[in-house]
């Protein structure tokens, strides 16, 4: 997944000299090392929880 991107990002850093790099975005970071969440995660939309920050069972 997203192989040629990845290629072409390290070629990119080697030609400018750059060894290390952070990358901060949480998209960027998704893209680079081909990482999905399952479907199942994040906050439930169904969920009502008060502006006291109850939690919901």
């Amino acid at each position: 997944m997203h192989q040629i991107q990845r290629e072409q990002t390290r070629r990119l850093l080697k030609s400018r000299n750059i060894e290390m790099a952070i990358f901060a975005h949480p998209h960027s970071v998704t893209w680079l090392t081909g990482f999905a969440a399952p479907v199942l995660t994040g906050p439930n939309l169904f969920c009502r929880c008060g502006a006291a920050g109850d939690l919901c069972g």
